[in-house]
């Protein structure tokens, strides 16, 4: 296996407020440990409040973990992200000329010529004309723009793009379209991608293995070629259910309840067992560690 970037045992928290003058230490990464393959798609799936932007945030370098450590490998590491909002990523008083420019000044070569070649090539593979180089966000579309968020995270040339949730600010039709670039894309630049994503069918899509989160913890990790088979933990059913069968998704979670509040305090046992249909006494006092229950798929539940 080549490795791009490993993460070994990280923990993140943050201090959240709880009253007008009160703050509790919460942890929203609990022993995170992943790597991600030259070439490859990694995904991490979850619902929202499950720790996937944090983590992306860890992998970019914004956050720093309490402990555990994330290693590179084979020299300077070379990362850009694509986020869910084209709009709020892209700078309102920048025109798009120089929302590519000041990435490619940094970090390949203050080369005004060159920089602008390689502009007006990007703009061209994403689906756009050169004449939006002197376009400001406002004049886009929100496809359009998630195209420019495209293009400025591959003109610095990287080997990793953290994409969190790139297509679902997005219409169908768009959806598709940029799921397509995407792949063409990893190809074509022999990218790696860490994708952030809620969605089964995205992460079906474009991802090569699949990371399933629940409440900062993995518990569920396989390759896609075995991701609709099972055995699978509780919540991967659950999120396989909530996409297959569209009809049953207001009555499973309700009949399963809310995910429980990170600020509630410390959970004892496994993360899932308050909603699990399946938990046994022992659910609810140990936490269950991930597991090979194939050569492809592991699995963090007691019942696998």
């Amino acid at each position: 296996m080549n490795k791009l970037i490993e993460l070994k045992g990280v923990y993140k928290g943050f201090k959240v407020r709880t009253g007008i003058l009160t703050k509790k230490f919460v942890w929203v990464l609990k022993d995170i440990n992943l790597f991600i393959l030259k070439g490859e798609v990694l995904g991490i799936l979850g619902e929202s409040g499950c720790g996937k932007s944090t983590l992306g945030s860890v992998v970019l370098g914004l956050n720093t973990p309490e402990r555990g450590k994330v290693e590179w490998y084979g020299g300077k590491k070379k990362i850009q992200a694509v986020f869910q909002d084209p709009y709020s990523s892209l700078n309102p008083r920048y025109t798009v000329k120089k929302t590519l420019l000041e990435p490619y000044f940094l970090c390949v070569a203050k080369d005004e010529k060159r920089g602008i070649e390689r502009a007006k090539s990007l703009l061209l593979k994403v689906g756009l004309k050169e004449e939006v180089l002197s376009f400001y966000p406002h004049m886009l579309s929100g496809g359009q723009r998630q195209r420019v968020a495209l293009a400025r995270a591959l003109i610095t040339e990287p080997e990793l793009v953290v994409l969190d949730e790139p297509t679902s600010a997005l219409d169908t039709t768009v959806q598709a379209q940029i799921l397509n670039l995407l792949k063409s894309f990893k190809e074509e630049f022999k990218l790696s991608y860490l994708l952030i994503t809620h969605s089964v069918p995205v992460v079906m899509s474009l991802a090569d293995r699949i990371a399933v989160m629940y409440m900062g913890r993995f518990v569920e990790i396989t390759h896609k070629d075995e991701f609709l088979s099972p055995p699978h933990h509780p919540y991967t059913e659950l999120l396989i259910d909530s996409t297959l069968e569209v009809a049953r998704i207001p009555k499973r979670i309700k009949e399963l309840g809310e995910p429980a509040s990170l600020i509630s305090g410390e959970i004892k046992g496994c993360v899932f067992a308050h909603r699990c249909p399946y938990a046994e006494e022992r659910c609810k006092k140990l936490q269950p560690e991930l597991v090979n229950v194939t050569e492809k798929k592991q699995i963090a539940c007691f019942k696998c």
